[in-house]
């Protein structure tokens, strides 16, 4: 389940190699480039591959999956807040049994964090909110790709767009992990003790582009084990978008699309959906 997890906030990278997730899109003389993303960095992580670099310098616009600036804007965060909190007279222990609760309260003093701390909170975010300070821990707590290009395009004066609303991209977070809750906490807890050796094998396939290594060991399993998830997170996400991507391979003008590399993946994936379109997908190796 981490590695649903882990798909659902991050993946994560270390290796210096050549290839890396970033495809050209091509449809007769017309081109857009694809990137697949991660969201959080460590230091050591950068410089990026330089294919992300090609891609870039050859795009006039790029796109994210949301409008980045509002997922720093302050109103939009009390606004997930209020989202993922639990209605008035909810608490945890209303949606998770009595040992996860208590296997919860132990991850807590462990992490030397208050006992109620994520009480008012939904099951699905606060595994997001474990996970995020397991990251820490490890050192992994640096802008994502996302927000390292998005602060570029602001330096250079680039044209930005997304592919759906904040609060369409803010809603995953509202409902993530309903009706699982207490199979969430604890294949949460058990797999969290073995997070920096997972993230080692991601991390080297994430660097090097290697899309089936990827779907076989992550996107198959929340297709296979959660499959309202995979629908909701990946399928019905890339259906909305696919118009847009398909318009941007119809104008000479050359985007640079940078979305999470799950979004990428299998049958379902934008690669695959692209290619059944008519469009040529090609790796950038650089």
């Amino acid at each position: 389940m981490l590695r649903v997890m882990i798909f659902v906030v991050v993946l994560l990278c270390s290796m210096q190699l050549a290839a890396a997730p970033v495809w050209q899109v091509k449809q007769g003389e017309n081109t857009f480039y694809l990137g697949g993303t991660i969201h959080v960095l460590s230091a050591q992580d950068y410089p990026l591959p330089p294919s992300f670099d090609f891609a870039y310098d050859a795009s006039d616009t790029l796109f994210f999956e949301t409008d980045m600036s509002a997922l720093n804007d302050v109103a939009i965060q009390q606004k997930l807040m209020q989202r993922v909190s639990l209605p008035n007279g909810e608490t945890l222990q209303d949606y998770l049994d009595s040992v996860q609760y208590e296997a919860l309260a132990g991850w807590l003093r462990h992490a030397q964090l208050p006992s109620q701390a994520f009480d008012r909170y939904k099951v699905g975010f606060v595994t997001i909110q474990m996970l995020m300070i397991e990251l820490q821990r490890i050192g992994i707590s640096a802008p994502g790709v996302d927000q390292h290009y998005f602060n570029r395009a602001l330096i250079d004066d680039r044209n930005v767009g997304e592919l759906e609303s904040i609060d369409n991209h803010l809603s995953f977070f509202a409902s993530y992990g309903e009706g699982f809750e207490n199979e969430l906490m604890e294949m949460t807890l058990d797999e969290l003790e073995s997070i920096e050796l997972e993230m080692d094998s991601m991390r080297a396939a994430w660097r090097k582009g290697e899309l089936s290594y990827l779907e076989a060991m992550y996107v198959q399993t929340m297709k296979d084990d959660f499959p309202d998830l995979y629908q909701s997170l990946l399928v019905e996400r890339n259906k909305a978008w696919m118009p847009a991507l398909v318009e941007m391979g119809e104008t000479p003008e050359t985007e640079f699309v940078l979305v999470g590399v799950a979004h990428l993946l299998g049958s379902d994936g934008l690669i695959q959906s692209l290619e059944k379109q008519g469009f040529q997908v090609t790796k950038v190796e650089q």
